[in-house]
């Protein structure tokens, strides 16, 4: 992937002065202090400024509203999601986080959003064809705004952001080299510049016998000499003020016509997809003075439940085993192991089967006695053989798969 690609649709900054000019204007703006933080719009009204930063790198490109939206587009998208719910104070316009994931991502790329939120990035990545990852601390902000909306994209009721695309398209053919903007644009300047207050008169018979007199000075009219002079008389007889015709209407109506664009919206998503909901509990660890021991709930069944999720097993408790993968049984023991237990253990489990049993104490004897009398078996300590599974799977570095970038 090229510098082109990845910066697909950015536009650079354009410096009007050379690069040395400009970093001299920029340290010298800097140096005179903050910008107001109040100014005054053209239209008369107040806005807030953001203050210039003194520190940090300046800007290198331009995003326009007009191009990735703003605040108030982005409450506008939460309230029709979610009406007369109080939006969050700062969401992210949909065509933002687009122009972000596709500047920097191809679909099936993984997006990570580390602060779900009301799940802006989740919704627009899923909605361009990229697998996501979203996390929320709260569980009121999951239930309330994020999971609702997710679900909704995936149902396809989801109607805002990047749901839709609008377009200016041209109504008929416009004039060579005109877009669609230019030609919307030159209509709302031309119900500026032409008000009915204000009539465009032309001398409608003045000009005509200009057009007689040039015809026959260049021997092109249909009129012999006595027909133009006869019209010229009768002109000068019906019209002696020229005639005088205001032809702003039909003017305003024809380039009007000629002008002609309408907005054309195009549906880009009907919905489809899942996602997987995972409510993450609370630590099973707790550090104290440097020392990892085991939470104050980990006891008994709330410890069994934990460690089948530790040891990625559904939890499904039947007598004395907690889990089973193929024929392998799991045992969690919330106290001490000894070889009287392994052998109870051993007395409950069939034959071909083998077990794991994870205990928060016991006997090396009892961890021999084990795997002697059923190969394959083991006994782990909890929580320190926990944590050398950790320790291992982090030392194989990420779980995300690697994809070579073509340069």
């Amino acid at each position: 992937m090229n510098v082109e690609e990845v910066r697909k649709g950015i536009p650079a900054l354009m410096l009007s002065s050379s690069l040395e000019e400009a970093q001299a204007g920029v340290e010298a703006r800097k140096a005179a202090g903050p910008w107001p933080e109040y100014i005054i719009r053209p239209k008369g009204t107040l806005g807030r400024k953001r203050l210039q930063p003194n520190t940090g790198s300046n800007t290198r490109t331009l995003w326009l509203n007009s191009e990735v939206g703003h605040n108030r587009e982005a409450k506008a998208e939460i309230k029709s999601l979610f009406p007369g719910v109080t939006p969050f104070s700062t969401p992210k316009p949909e065509r933002l986080l687009r122009k972000v994931i596709e500047a920097s991502t191809r679909p099936g790329d993984i997006v990570l959003d580390c602060y779900g939120g009301s799940g802006t990035t989740a919704a627009v990545a899923h909605k361009m064809g990229r697998r996501w990852i979203t996390s929320e601390l709260l569980p009121e902000t999951v239930s309330k705004f994020t999971k609702p909306r997710l679900i909704k994209v995936i149902k396809g009721d989801d109607f805002g952001g990047i749901t839709t695309t609008t377009e200016r398209v041209a109504v008929g053919n416009l004039p060579s080299d005109m877009t669609a903007l230019e030609a919307q644009d030159f209509n709302r300047m031309l119900n500026k510049a032409i008000s009915s207050d204000d009539p465009i008169e032309i001398p409608l018979a003045s000009e005509l016998a200009k057009m007689v007199r040039a015809t026959q000075k260049q021997g092109e009219s249909p009129l012999d000499a006595d027909q133009a002079k006869t019209l010229l008389k009768l002109l000068k007889v019906f019209a002696p003020d020229g005639a005088p015709f205001d032809v702003q209407k039909p003017v305003k109506t024809q380039l009007a016509r000629r002008t002609r664009t309408r907005d054309e919206t195009t549906t880009q998503w009907f919905g489809g997809g899942g996602f997987t909901h995972l409510e993450v509990g609370p630590s099973m660890f707790e550090e104290v003075e440097g020392f990892i021991l085991l939470a104050d709930w980990a006891t008994h069944g709330a410890l069994a439940k934990a460690m089948c999720a530790q040891l990625e097993v559904r939890y499904r408790p039947d007598g004395i085993f907690a889990a089973f993968r193929g024929k392998t049984r799991y045992v969690v023991i919330d106290g001490h192991v000894g070889e009287t237990t392994i052998l109870s253990i051993l007395e409950q489990l069939q034959e071909g089967h083998i077990v794991e049993v994870w205990a928060t104490q016991y006997d090396v004897v009892a961890a021999d006695r084990l795997r002697k009398e059923r190969p394959g078996s083991r006994l782990e300590a909890i929580p320190d053989s926990v944590l050398d599974r950790y320790r291992r799977k982090a030392s194989k570095g990420s779980p995300f798969k690697k994809e070579m970038i073509d340069e």
